[in-house]
């Protein structure tokens, strides 16, 4: 199913150094047009629950101190298709 989630997620990674210090960055790009509401071959999930799982599983393996950013294309309704801008994660209890 991973492997299939890669038609709507794709993660891009560097390295930054800015003021005397080097920071991963990790930009991910989720499309959320109409087509990620069709089912996959094989699978019950659609696209976009495949992504979502894919991308959950991505966050899980990023340090703490590498820079995440959340961009969205093709998605109705987003006025801002920066819906995480690139910054360090937070999670709430």
């Amino acid at each position: 199913m991973k492997r299939s989630a890669m038609i709507g997620l794709c993660v891009l990674a560097g390295l930054v150094y800015a003021e005397g210090v080097y920071t991963d960055n990790v930009v991910i790009v989720l499309d959320a047009s109409g087509s990620m509401a069709e089912r996959m071959r094989g699978f019950r999930a659609s696209k976009m629950e495949a992504a979502k799982a894919a991308l959950l599983d991505v966050l899980k393996q990023i340090p703490a101190t590498t820079h995440v950013g959340l961009l969205v294309f093709s998605g109705r309704g987003v006025r801002d298709p920066w819906v995480f801008p690139l910054g360090r994660v937070t999670t709430s209890g």
